[in-house]
């Protein structure tokens, strides 16, 4: 990529994030949406542990990662081939396929030139240890813990597409439009309860998952104007307008290194550094059909639940800033001492220079606020026949500050097969209402592992991201509602499920 394209990321402290792969998210419905999902079900809905099977799990660790790209491509690769030989990717100086010859089998990188509406969310988590347990037959508690890390873009301006900005020409303005990006990690400890009630028709469960959230690693870039710049001469650019907010923890800031005794520049170490603290809130409901037909462990025959989940902020107070660069009278700026330029903190120092004419000038506070990735979720399962399921999710993603981590809209489509021991499932998914996604997940007993893309795993013409979830825990098999008490049978008898 050119200076003209790395300088323009360092003045607009968004760049280097954007020109990474757009991304975008999924929920890992494969092992978080059936009935022996346990603690994993409750990060979809709280209430959906009052319908585990098992009487209590320890859940020993899981994790899961995803990544979509719609800025840019690896040709002839698949997942595989990206991990074990990245260092082969032909890196293409513009976005013309057709630029110079190329083998047929390499692995070249390229930019779609098409995609008018680029964002992006990429996820990954790590959970565990925790655990759950049943009282009695309607109350679940349980204690969960995960590390958690998460950036989003969306609404990301055309004109910051790879082949707009190589198309680029001398006093022809180009206008960044409003936009809202930021990366965010987080550790959760977090308590777990939820309760169902039995009628004669119907079944109600409501749960609940207060957490204590860690705030770490933190950083937002938002644009509340239109930003207008244009390239002027050599590497110059000029600006006219913008209003833009910048929030960051600094704890991390140069990963580059330091220079050493010897004047030789040492590696830099990134480590964790807790900066702030948060609470969260997870909360969810569920009416369900009874089931039970004496001959099955299935205890339902249909359930509706709508959830809040990722309902927090955390605030950063240590090792925090937030700067505002608010300026409308034009700016003339030479990219020669920006381009090169990778310490955030010291593009901030000179932008404060050449943007507001005093070092410190764009410092509004030292601490700041962001907000989880919340969202409301809809579930929606029916049993066709025993151990047989079709189920449907829809994630509406609602950012509660400024400063917060966007999820992604889906709409997913789950049937799957399940007993005791062994369940698969293929989930269908359409991302943000643009991308469809095929998966597949199996349980094997107390293993689970599964993707939402499995394409991805094999060769394509245009391999753009990939992702993976793998969880293990251990759970007791004695069935608690399905030992024969009046109350169960009572229930079943009045409404039976249907059958076509």
């Amino acid at each position: 990529m050119n200076p003209f394209i790395r300088f323009s990321g360092a003045i607009l402290m968004l760049l280097s994030l954007i020109q990474a792969p757009s991304l975008h998210a999924q929920e890992q419905l494969g092992m978080r949406f059936e009935r022996f999902a346990g603690l994993n079900g409750a990060t979809l809905n709280p209430a959906q542990s009052a319908f585990m099977p098992h009487p209590w799990e320890v859940n020993l660790v899981g994790a899961d990662v995803f990544f979509e790209n719609n800025y840019c491509y690896v040709t002839n690769a698949g997942v595989f081939r990206v991990l074990r030989h990245s260092d082969e990717i032909i890196q293409l100086t513009d976005t013309s396929d057709a630029s110079q010859p190329f083998s047929s089998g390499d692995m070249r990188l390229g930019y779609f030139s098409n995609r008018q509406w680029m964002r992006g969310v990429v996820q990954t988590r790590i959970s565990g240890p925790g655990f759950a347990m049943r009282i009695g037959e309607n109350h679940v508690v349980g204690i969960s813990t995960a590390l958690r890390g998460q950036s989003s873009s969306y609404d990301v301006p055309e004109c910051l597409r790879a082949d707009k900005l190589e198309a680029r020409k001398r006093f022809d303005p180009l206008f960044v439009t409003p936009l809202n990006a930021g990366v965010l990690t987080w550790g959760e400890v977090g308590l777990h309860y939820s309760y169902r009630q039995a009628g004669d028709a119907f079944t109600l469960a409501v749960g609940v998952s207060p957490k204590l959230l860690l705030g770490y690693e933190a950083g937002f870039v938002r644009s509340s104007d239109n930003l207008e710049f244009c390239w002027t001469q050599l590497d110059s650019m000029s600006f006219s307008s913008g209003n833009w907010d910048i929030a960051m923890t600094t704890g991390n800031l140069d990963p580059a290194g330091q220079m050493s005794a010897n004047g030789n520049i040492a590696s830099g170490e990134i480590s964790p550094q807790l900066n702030g603290y948060g609470a969260g809130l997870d909360f969810g409901i569920v009416l369900a059909a009874p089931g039970y037909d004496g001959e099955t462990d299935e205890d339902y025959c249909w359930r509706v639940g709508v959830s809040l989940i990722d309902f927090g902020l955390i605030r950063f107070n240590r090792r925090a800033e937030h700067h505002n660069f608010s300026f409308d009278t034009t700016h003339v700026i030479s990219g020669l001492e920006f381009s090169d330029q990778r310490d955030p903190q010291e593009v901030i120092d000179m932008a404060n220079m050449y943007f507001l004419g005093k070092y410190g000038e764009s410092l509004e506070s030292e601490k700041f606020t962001a907000a989880l990735p919340s969202a409301v979720v809809v579930q929606v399962d029916y049993r066709i026949v025993p151990n047989v399921y079709a189920g449907a999710v829809w994630v509406q993603r609602t950012p509660l500050t400024k400063f917060a981590i966007k999820r992604v809209n889906a709409l997913s489509i789950l049937p799957r097969y399940e007993t005791r021991w062994l369940s698969v499932s293929a989930p269908v998914t359409l991302s943000d209402w643009q991308s469809v996604r095929f998966g597949l997940a199996t349980r094997l007993g107390w293993l689970t592992i599964g993707t939402d893309n499995l394409n991805s795993f094999f060769r394509r013409d245009k391999f753009t991201g990939s992702d993976f979830y793998v969880g293990i825990k251990i759970n007791g098999w004695k069935q608690p509602f399905y030992n024969g008490t009046a109350m169960n049978r009572r229930t079943s008898r009045h409404i039976p499920c249907f059958r076509f």
